[in-house]
């Protein structure tokens, strides 16, 4: 018997338990000393912002399943699966929230994340498309696998706006949700726990919604990316056709997250740039440059992920994965032509990215190593001696970024000065400890920052980044130096 008989009745129980627990959450986040210290122009947002709402979502999920533990959820004829989801889900938020909290290397992230799929896949998670295409051997069971880790990691790829993840999440369990009207599509245990994954994500869409004022953090985008792809594998057509429409059902589902992802690699590779290093031209990103307000672009994402969605039931209720899967395709074009990503092949020879790349990470590597010996020889910024010592070194690492001239204030007085000051600057503000103010102004011919190449954003944020020192992208409160950046894209006066 049925603790909590209704998947409704789990939504709105979940939806509550993540709005009753959140706000209790990011206090006790920022007293135990959580923070977002991490050094980059890639960041949209500003401030200390508790990264807590994934975990409350798994805590509220995983009391849901306690509560109705009198149930056969992992019994039945599909108990191998029930187990392989429960160990993969739980797994994946154990990986983010230690990024969370301490902030893992991205190819450490991927080998705990290899590990923790593979032990799902073991334990039961199956992709029935893949089998009735190969039966189930060994390479269903790795294409599996590699579906399930990229797409887990393709929802962290989109947590870059409020709300944005959040309202790809629902839109996919929503997918879920609605095929278990239709007879036969989805085995009950599996609709009970989407309806609550939905509740759960409502829940957290309150506080995530423009301004946030809680982030899921990876905590949430692992354990429910991770979720949401695997109760996918258990949704089936209506109308037994070929294994192509039954791969369409999450293929579609999630279309936007791993466009964005397969963007992202793709051009990285083009660029000669290594695929772990983030950069600021995901698709959220070029819609912001091109003059779409946070909110605007959020809601046009949201949907086209709804889109996605909508092509993806229609394959559940009968239509053929052919044509949804065509008109799937043309949507991809459509987006990537209005969001210029067919240029990307045509920017310049794979050759000359990979020389330029070079040239920058050398001027990244003389940047850091100087830093670091000043910051052990006098402190972080002992005044202008210290930025004099630092000259040559930055200017080399900003004409790779394609800066045209920069100046540096340091206590109201411009100690360096590289180039002629003009009235229309980008540039930046980096605070010192203990010593004021010092001030790093750029000029660029691109014009503002969020106007810039990607490849000029990243050195850019490479330079933020060794200007930081070595502990910039932790999560926890940094020891010195520390530094707060932030971009300020109105004119500046010019120097005296």
């Amino acid at each position: 018997m049925q603790t909590i008989p209704s998947p409704l009745l789990a939504a709105c129980l979940a939806f509550v338990l993540v709005a009753l627990m959140m706000p209790g959450a990011a206090r006790l986040w920022q007293r135990l000393g959580g923070r977002d210290d991490e050094r980059s122009l890639r960041k949209i947002h500003s401030g200390q912002i508790p990264r807590v709402g994934g975990l409350v979502m798994a805590l509220a999920l995983g009391a849901l399943f306690v509560i109705d533990a009198s149930t056969d959820w992992l019994g039945g004829a599909d108990v191998a699966s029930r187990h392989g989801i429960v160990v993969g889900a739980s797994g994946m938020a154990v990986i983010g929230l230690a990024d969370d909290l301490f902030g893992l290397r991205p190819r450490s992230k991927l080998l705990l994340q290899a590990i923790v799929v593979a032990a799902a896949v073991y334990g039961g998670v199956r992709w029935e498309a893949l089998e009735r295409l190969f039966d189930r051997n060994l390479a269903s069971l790795v294409l599996t696998g590699v579906f399930v880790l990229a797409v887990t990691n393709a929802i962290n790829f989109v947590d870059g706006l409020d709300g944005l993840a959040g309202g790809n999440l629902a839109a996919g369990f929503l997918v879920v949700c609605a095929s278990a009207w239709i007879p036969d599509t989805v085995p009950a245990e599996i609709s009970w726990l989407a309806c609550a994954a939905v509740g759960a994500v409502a829940g957290f869409l309150v506080f995530n919604r423009h301004p946030a004022r809680v982030f899921m953090g990876d905590t949430g985008a692992y354990f429910l990316g991770f979720l949401l792809v695997a109760v996918l594998f258990e949704v089936r057509p209506s109308r037994p056709r070929m294994w192509l429409t039954h791969a369409a059902i999450p293929l579609l589902t999630l279309a936007l997250p791993l466009l964005d992802m397969g963007l992202a690699v793709t051009r990285r590779a083009v660029r000669g740039q290594s695929v772990f290093v983030g950069d600021s031209d995901h698709v959220h990103h070029r819609l912001l440059a091109r003059g779409f307000s946070h909110r605007a672009s959020a809601a046009m994402l949201t949907g086209v992920a709804l889109a996605f969605a909508t092509l993806a039931y229609l394959t559940v209720v009968g239509a053929s994965g052919q044509w949804t899967l065509v008109l799937a395709l043309l949507l991809v074009a459509t987006l990537c032509g209005l969001l210029g990503y067919h240029r990307v092949l045509l920017t310049e020879p794979t050759g000359t990215a990979a020389r330029r790349r070079t040239r920058q990470r050398h001027a990244l590597d003389q940047l850091r190593i100087q830093v670091a010996a000043l910051c052990e020889e006098a402190g972080p910024s002992a005044g202008p001696a210290w930025w004099h010592r630092l000259r040559e070194p930055l200017e080399a690492a900003l004409v790779e970024a394609g800066v045209t001239g920069f100046d540096i204030e340091h206590g109201g007085v411009v100690v360096i000065q590289v180039g002629q000051p003009v009235q229309d600057w980008a540039w930046l503000a980096l605070a010192l400890p203990g010593d004021g103010t010092t001030r790093l102004r750029l000029r660029m011919d691109g014009g503002v920052v969020s106007l810039l190449r990607a490849d000029q954003v990243e050195m850019l944020d490479g330079v933020v980044k060794a200007l930081a020192g070595p502990r910039h992208g932790r999560r926890h409160p940094t020891e010195t130096p520390t530094w707060t950046a932030s971009v300020d894209q109105t004119p500046a006066q010019k120097i005296p």
